[in-house]
């Protein structure tokens, strides 16, 4: 596995089966399925947003509230 940040891709290598490439966009969805699978509670209004850096993935989701919540 290969991070490329520059190019916002993972590049998958397989033993003898060539490569795939993984876009910040479609690992994103991967991801937020993943977790609506696995029961993981994310916010379903919030901007979501996923970067590649080196060696990393970094997932972020970003709410707004024209009020604070109640018991906050």
């Amino acid at each position: 596995m290969e991070f490329d940040p520059a190019g916002s891709r993972i590049v998958l290598g397989y033993d003898g089966a060539g490569t795939d490439i993984i876009t910040a966009e479609r690992l994103g969805a991967l991801l937020v399925s993943y977790c609506v699978r696995a029961r993981v509670p994310l916010p379903r209004l919030a901007e979501k947003s996923v970067r590649i850096e080196a060696n990393s993935v970094v997932v972020g989701f970003t709410t707004y509230f024209s009020e604070v919540p109640e018991g906050r």
